[in-house]
């Protein structure tokens, strides 16, 4: 089995490296998904998308972690996002 890097945040900042999805953004993820536009080459794209308004509501709930289990910095872990 592969290794997780990627978690969401649980209310009290640590990441959630269980299975339980109680702390997915749904309501954003649903937004992200419902607007994509697969185009004509198999591109993707989200015309009209509020990239803005959604990285404001991803960025605290998300967290990447490193082969050692430390958090990267925001920087790097947006990047990754």
């Amino acid at each position: 089995m592969s290794k997780r890097y990627a978690f969401y945040r649980m209310p009290n900042g640590n990441p959630n490296k269980t299975n339980d999805t109680k702390y997915v953004p749904v309501k954003v993820l649903a937004e992200i998904g419902e607007t994509v536009n697969i185009n004509a080459d198999k591109s993707v794209s989200w015309p009209g998308f509020p990239f803005q308004k959604l990285q404001i509501a991803l960025k605290p709930c998300i967290v990447i972690l490193d082969a050692d289990g430390n958090e990267l910095n925001e920087t790097d872990a947006w990047r990754i996002i």
